[in-house]
Order: C-alpha cells, then sequence, then structure tokens
C-alpha cells in the first residue's frame, strides 16, 4: 500500500485597517470649557444658609462649606476641566461627610457653578487675593515650647512633614505624612499618628490681612 501524501495548504488571513478618525467635542458656549479661564478665581457660590467656596489656583484648589463664616467642612486637591466639566479630586480634607471621591460640576460664563444632578449656585467671582508661595520657603524646623510641652514641626523638601511633642522625656505626640502648598495655602495630610482619633488632615492661609486692591 502505498502511502498518499497529505498536502494542505493554508492562506494567510488578510490584514485590514483602518484609519481613526479624530472628532472634536462641540464646546458648550454657556460653560467654561478651559482650566485657565477659573485659575487665579475665588467663587463665592451661596447655597441656602450656607456659602460655598471655590478657590482655584495653578491646577489645585481650596474648597470651603462656611455657615456663619465659620467652616464646617474643606478639602483641597487637584483640578482640571474637560469638556466643559470641572473635575475636582481631593487629596486633603476635614469635616464631616468629606471623602476622597471626585467631585464634576459645570462653571457657567454666567458664574454659574452647577453639581452633577443639576443644582446650580449663584457665585460670586473675584481675583486671588494674594500671590502664590513658593514651598521651598517653608522647609525646615520649628519648635515652640507651652504649658511644659516641647513641640518641633518639622517640614522637608520631599514633601514629608513631621510634627513631635515632648513632655520631660515623655512623648505625648507624634504625626507624620505630607504636605504640600497651593497658591497661598498650605495643606498637610498625617498618615501615621501616635494617639488615634486625633486630625488627620490640617490646612492654613501663609498669608493673612486684608490687601488694598488699588495700592497693593
Amino acid at each position: 500500500m502505498k502511502n498518499k501524501d497529505r498536502s494542505s495548504s493554508s492562506e494567510s488571513p488578510k490584514s485590514s485597517s483602518s484609519e481613526a478618525i479624530k472628532a472634536s467635542v462641540a464646546v458648550q458656549k454657556s460653560k467654561v470649557s478651559k482650566a485657565e479661564t477659573i485659575q487665579k478665581k475665588i467663587y463665592g457660590c451661596a447655597d441656602g444658609d450656607s456659602t460655598r467656596t471655590f478657590k482655584f489656583f495653578d491646577g489645585s484648589y481650596v474648597y470651603e462649606t462656611l455657615v456663619n463664616d465659620q467652616v464646617m467642612n474643606w478639602n483641597a486637591g487637584r483640578y482640571d476641566i474637560q469638556r466643559s466639566t470641572l473635575l475636582m479630586l481631593p487629596l486633603y480634607y476635614g469635616g464631616g461627610g468629606a471623602s476622597r471621591t471626585m467631585f464634576s460640576y459645570s462653571v457657567g460664563t454666567d458664574n454659574k457653578i452647577t453639581a452633577y444632578n443639576g443644582e446650580s449656585m449663584n457665585c460670586m467671582v473675584e481675583e486671588v487675593e494674594y500671590e502664590y508661595e513658593n514651598a521651598e520657603d517653608f522647609v525646615g524646623e520649628w519648635v515652640a515650647t507651652k504649658d511644659g510641652i516641647d513641640w518641633m514641626f518639622t517640614l522637608k523638601a520631599d514633601g514629608t512633614s513631621k510634627l513631635e511633642a515632648v513632655e520631660g522625656t515623655k512623648k505625648v505626640e507624634y504625626k507624620a505624612g505630607t504636605w504640600e502648598v497651593y497658591g497661598y495655602y498650605m495643606v498637610i495630610d498625617f498618615n501615621k499618628l501616635l494617639n488615634p482619633g486625633s486630625t488627620t488632615s490640617m490646612y492654613g492661609q501663609l498669608q493673612t490681612g486684608t490687601v488694598d486692591r488699588e495700592t497693593g
């Protein structure tokens, strides 16, 4: 019996390619579409009995909810505007109900800020009051003594921070974490704590006082 050669031929699949089509997203004329439009601006928005304040710096922001001029909650982080949507990612926060969840709004050319659920706030807009601060100017150590307790506060150039307090030979406070400067605010987040339940995030304005807008 002769063996019959079985040969098979296969055709290589035909390759196909298509060019990607560039589609432009229409800009909403009634909405702010560029982040630089709101940079160096403060939006003070009335919301019932409270006021919401948005302070926009160079890619960073500080947000506060105030009732009777008292800060009830705050958060600070990074922002951008994509497709006429203001995206705010909090990296530091304090007060009730705050979380590291991205917020989305739209900013109207009529100075209204609208939340994702459609609720709008009428806002007063003004220019940022102070010049930006340089983070490197605050690198160093600060020491103080109060009520028999020695305090040391350290800010390092690598963005880490440390707060220590010693009473005699006993360490009564220790916090370590990260820090940044947003505009003229300092924000600090502590991720290592000696005393559970103590404050994990703080922020503060590095410049105070009223600036005469005509004379500076």
